[in-house]
């Protein structure tokens, strides 16, 4: 009887079983991530526990970039009081212009906090009241505090003509500096360390010889790597010329934008 009573225990434990839905088979186990799977593109790191870990250094990036925006809005400030407001001057049919005309945050040496390249025009002592001459300088922060990394970067390009300019080339920014006329030596020149340093130099002595950092080249080689430059460069000449590339509304419209940028 006992016998019997055990069977019809299990029999109905077997069918309540399968009432439920419940298979006596294995379960799948899951299938393992290969070695070689790509980490995830959030930038987020877990904890012992599973916990998402903020991205220490972004933070300090974003930080850095806050604090400096304050601290360049006071260096713009500064420069304004020194060289004025962007004024243009009309003067004998030379539209000319003078005072801080570029405000840009650029990270020069991609450490993830901007640069401030500022251009600021003044007039040549001596000269007509047409003839300007258009300077670059950068700005960095250390220790929480602004320091110059570069003053007055200007291409010469005759007696008394200039201009001042910077280049997006292959990837890097550059502050450009140096000669352009019948001979030329210019110096495309890059931020490391907190100074700028020579990356490119080009130098044609007009008769022929020709030079890219120190060595020679043939003439079509320096002449292909000038062109490249003078296409793609960022230039300020500080006269409105139908040849630039700075009109009225456009240096309005960039100082605005740079105004905007470091909260001003």
């Amino acid at each position: 009887m006992k016998k019997i009573t055990a069977c019809f225990l299990v029999l109905s434990m077997i069918l309540s079983l399968a009432s439920c839905g419940i298979s006596g088979s294995r379960p799948t186990e899951p299938t393992a991530a290969p070695d070689s799977a790509a980490p995830s593109d959030s930038g987020e790191e877990k904890d012992e526990d599973g916990m998402t870990s903020p991205d220490t250094n972004t933070n300090e990036n974003q930080s850095d970039s806050q604090s400096s925006v304050s601290l360049y809005a006071d260096v713009v400030r500064d420069y304004e009081s020194k060289y004025g407001k962007l004024t243009f001057n009309n003067v004998n049919g030379f539209n000319s212009y003078t005072g801080v005309f570029l405000i840009k945050l650029i990270d020069f040496d991609k450490d993830g906090v901007d640069e401030l390249l500022i251009g600021y025009s003044t007039k040549l002592e001596g000269y007509p009241e047409n003839i300007t001459a258009p300077k670059l300088d950068v700005w960095s922060i250390e220790n929480s505090k602004p320091v110059r990394s570069y003053e007055g970067a200007i291409v010469y390009h005759g007696d008394i003509g200039s201009h001042c300019a910077y280049i997006d080339m292959d990837g890097q920014y550059f502050l450009i500096n140096g000669y352009s006329g019948y001979d030329t030596d210019l110096h495309l020149m890059v931020l490391n360390n907190g100074e700028f340093q020579d990356y490119y130099t080009l130098v044609n002595d007009g008769n022929g010889s020709c030079q890219i950092n120190g060595e020679d080249v043939d003439e079509s080689e320096w002449v292909e790597m000038y062109q490249k430059i003078d296409r793609g460069a960022i230039k300020y000449h500080g006269v409105i010329t139908d040849s630039g590339q700075e009109t009225e509304e456009s240096l309005r419209e960039d100082l605005e934008q740079g105004y905007a940028a470091v909260g001003m």
